[in-house]
């Protein structure tokens, strides 16, 4: 399988590539992390492959992995960059990610790192709740700039991941809920400072199961349409990442990423937005 492309035993030495890693340990000490770039490339071009209708920009999850070649390597591929710090911001930059194509996630912004990203005119800024809203909006009045918007929606799915894992249930508290984020969306229609443009959506990591997805999007879909009947006309769309990877072949079944983008491509192909995914582990994992 794909999964053992790379990493091969022979007369009991672990290989990566071609190169034998006890050869590398000797030569550099250990502990030491070995990648292999193919194998990221592999992940990558699979993901863009498999999409025939769209062509989303797909947004590197730093998070997953912040060394500094494989963040290049994700550079030279045109890849973004999902963010959650000042740091990892910065970082993306001096490895030659451009800045339109960065998207600031996470809870928790300080004011600091919400300055730094206005800054630095990012693609935008995925935000959490109306009070974190309100500081962004207040900061780039300020510095007299103008950002876009994602509001994260709460779609109240069950990812079927790990409990500590999983994101987009209404107890898990992250996001906003529908309705707020039809009042938001009016609220801002014709703010100088902020352009609420977007919806992000993130609803767990290592999911396995298509069901969860399909959920998500089907209510990401509706709120989209019935955003449109208000004169409201969302930009982009950014679907997050938690694609689930094997770590035991005998155990893990996972769906086909093929089958992944063909829902994604279902959902949303006819609506004419920007779809933005955040795959993390998907590509380095």
């Amino acid at each position: 399988s794909n999964y053992n492309k790379y990493l091969s035993y022979k007369s009991g030495r672990l290989k990566i590539e071609n190169i034998f890693l006890d050869d590398i340990a000797l030569k550099y000490g250990t502990p030491i992390f070995c990648y292999s770039v193919n194998q990221i490339k592999d992940n990558l071009y699979n993901l863009k492959n498999s999409f025939s209708k769209i062509k989303p920009l797909i947004c590197y999850a730093m998070k997953a992995n912040f060394n500094k070649g494989i963040v290049k390597l994700m550079s030279k591929n045109n890849l973004g960059v999902d963010v959650v710090s000042k740091g990892e911001l910065r970082e993306s930059l001096e490895c030659g990610i451009k800045n339109n194509k960065i998207v600031f996630s996470g809870v928790g912004k300080t004011d600091e790192e919400i300055n730094f990203a206005l800054k630095n005119n990012i693609k935008q800024i995925n935000v959490e709740s109306e009070e974190e809203l309100e500081e962004i909006g207040n900061q780039a009045k300020s510095l007299k700039r103008k950002i876009n918007i994602s509001l994260r929606v709460n779609p109240n799915v069950d990812a079927l991941t790990h409990d500590k894992i999983s994101t987009g249930r209404l107890e898990d508290k992250f996001g906003i809920n529908e309705e707020k984020v039809i009042s938001i969306f009016k609220k801002y229609k014709n703010n100088k400072n902020i352009n609420v443009n977007g919806i992000s959506v993130h609803i767990g990591s290592q999911i396995c199961k298509l069901q969860p997805f399909k959920n998500a999007f089907k209510k990401l879909r509706d709120l989209v349409l019935l955003l449109r009947k208000q004169n409201i006309f969302v930009a982009t769309l950014d679907l997050g990442g938690g694609i689930g990877i094997v770590y035991n072949e005998k155990k893990d079944k996972i769906f086909k990423i093929s089958e992944y983008a063909k829902l994604i491509e279902k959902y949303f192909s006819d609506l004419g937005l920007e779809i933005i995914l955040e795959p993390g582990r998907f590509l380095v994992g």
